[in-house]
């Protein structure tokens, strides 16, 4: 983690108290100044026993390359930031002014939410709760009690609140929002009822893990969007997600082109004339995922060409997209590397992982273009 963990130029703004902060909230900035007040206000309605025991991270971000606009109002949210009392302490990290702004190469909100979590890191302890948000979402008044409590009860090392738009008053995005929504926990829903470990929604503003969780999974990786994909990713292979039904992050509704994914890139889609509806994988990419599962863990001692043979006895073309997707160079791997059938199926899943889960969905969808809805 020591290697990954960014160290310089960027620092915060001032230094905190060490070991005593329950929760700590990262919140990438850019071009915000419109909706992070909002966002702050609704940390502020939590009850006031969680107040004093939360520290707020906001990253405040553009890149090197960045026009004088975006710049502006990242030195606007600055000032905001650092005039405005709150009831909980909040530090601001500069990632926006020159010398500090995000190298081009990297720039994006992955890098600005690894650089709040990798300073705060040394502030934090054992039990601190590192909770990610965006910079235009609300949280229920209920996130921390809500946290706390299954905390208390069950115990986990990352866990994925339950998410819910704000509503938009825009008819067409309201109808749209509700349909991603459909899609993303209706996706999530199929792949863990087809025995993959990586059904649920992966959303940066979703997100709640322990230290140790950030430090096994390698931290937010680099990336200029899915950071949250792939860090949840890894999260699975070195530890283990759990979701809560609750809806206690609100993510906002807007259209955006900024990135090629994520929900306002798909608002942007709806508005510009698709239909979310092709989102859904068809049925029938889940009955594959599900039986290519059961050969998959288990098959501990049996050879490659038995698991390929039992491949073509669920779809004819699942042999090809497995051969494609390298499963012939890894396989004996796989099973050398592994002392029981428990090791093995952990060992499997970290193979066939998140990634190669949607790939194999997108595979079947187009073939078998009856979306499930």
């Amino acid at each position: 983690m020591d290697k990954k963990a960014v160290k310089s130029p960027w620092k915060l703004s001032k230094i905190p108290t060490k070991n005593k902060y329950k929760y700590i909230i990262v919140i990438p900035a850019f071009f915000e100044r419109d909706f992070l007040p909002n966002t702050l206000k609704s940390i502020s309605a939590q009850p006031d026993e969680y107040l004093k025991s939360i520290l707020v991270i906001v990253v405040i971000n553009n890149s090197e390359n960045a026009n004088k606009k975006v710049v502006l109002n990242n030195f606007s949210i600055w000032k905001y930031i650092n005039q405005m009392d709150y009831n909980y302490e909040i530090i601001p990290v500069d990632a926006f002014s020159t010398g500090f702004e995000l190298p081009k190469k990297f720039a994006g909100v992955g890098l600005a939410r690894k650089i709040g979590f990798d300073l705060i890191l040394p502030y934090s302890n054992d039990k601190s709760l590192l909770c990610s948000l965006d910079a235009d979402t609300l949280i229920s008044n209920k996130y921390f009690i809500t946290i706390n409590n299954y905390k208390n009860n069950y115990d986990f090392d990352c866990l994925i609140p339950g998410i819910k738009h704000q509503k938009s008053d825009d008819n067409l995005i309201e109808l749209g929002i509700r349909k991603y929504e459909n899609y993303l926990y209706h996706t999530a829903k199929k792949m863990k009822n087809a025995g993959s470990p990586y059904g649920f929604i992966t959303m940066g503003s979703a997100m709640v893990f322990t230290k140790k969780c950030y430090i096994k999974a390698g931290g937010i990786p680099r990336k200029k969007v899915t950071e949250d994909f792939y860090f949840l990713q890894e999260v699975v292979k070195t530890s283990s997600v759990k979701t809560i039904q609750e809806k206690l992050v609100h993510p906002s509704p807007r259209a955006s082109n900024r990135v090629y994914l994520g929900t306002g890139f798909r608002i942007f889609q709806l508005i510009n004339g698709r239909d979310l509806s092709t989102l859904f994988y068809s049925k029938e990419s889940f009955k594959i995922l599900k039986n290519w599962i059961i050969i998959g863990k288990n098959g501990f001692t049996k050879p490659i060409q038995q698991i390929l043979s039992e491949s073509k006895e669920v779809n004819i073309q699942l042999p090809k997209f497995l051969m494609e997707n390298n499963i012939h160079k890894v396989w004996n791997g796989l099973q050398s590397s592994c002392k029981n059938r428990d090791r093995f199926e952990h060992q499997f899943h970290c193979w066939f992982d998140g990634l190669k889960t949607h790939r194999l969905l997108k595979y079947f969808s187009i073939d078998f273009p009856s979306y499930s809805q």
